[in-house]
């Protein structure tokens, strides 16, 4: 009596080829996550004309270097650089909205802020949409979880967005890591 065994090596050649695939796949997704991150094109610039784009005061993008922090356009220089600053801080600035502190919890590092639209301040006319500048979509500006507001101190994370636009956030204090004096150390060496 003889041992059939050619389906027992089928059957282990089909999972070492599933396995194989599967590995295959993950590498291949992996591939386009990763070109996907890399060109990405981080400023909504305006189309001018065929694949032709401008890029515009108060276009709005995310930093991904500063914790994805969303960034405003507010100049564009002769050479086409241009000056990107947190929303949240030119929102301030800017004065369109009126915002109010609902909470300040300074104990626990933490103040939560409520931005309301004011549609009389929304009717500037660098607000629209001109050669140089972008419009400004204030009714979906933010979304849940955008930072708005990012230095070395603080973060400021919208918490929730109303549907007319009206939003809240909370400004969480970062710890300030202690920073190593060199000077005693070069010193202690001596």
């Amino acid at each position: 009596m003889y041992a059939d065994y050619s389906s027992s090596i089928n059957v282990e050649e089909k999972r070492n080829e599933g396995k194989s695939m599967i590995k295959k796949e993950k590498i291949v997704i992996t591939i386009v996550l990763v070109a996907s991150c890399i060109t990405a094109t981080p400023v909504a610039a305006k189309n001018v004309e065929n694949n032709t784009y401008q890029i515009c005061r108060n276009d709005i993008f995310i930093d991904w270097y500063q914790l994805n922090c969303k960034k405003i356009i507010s100049e564009i220089k002769d050479d086409g650089c241009y000056i990107a600053v947190n929303l949240g801080d030119w929102l301030k600035e800017q004065d369109i909205y009126d915002i109010s502190v609902t909470e300040d919890n300074e104990s626990e590092g933490y103040k939560k802020m409520y931005y309301e639209r004011n549609p009389e301040k929304e009717e500037k006319d660098e607000f629209y949409d001109t050669d140089d500048t972008a419009y400004i979509p204030f009714e979906r500006l933010v979304y849940e979880g955008d930072v708005i507001s990012y230095t070395d101190s603080s973060i400021e994370t919208v918490t929730e967005v109303e549907e007319n636009g009206d939003f809240y956030t909370k400004i969480t204090s970062m710890p300030k890591l202690p920073l190593k004096d060199m000077d005693s150390d070069i010193a202690l060496d001596e």
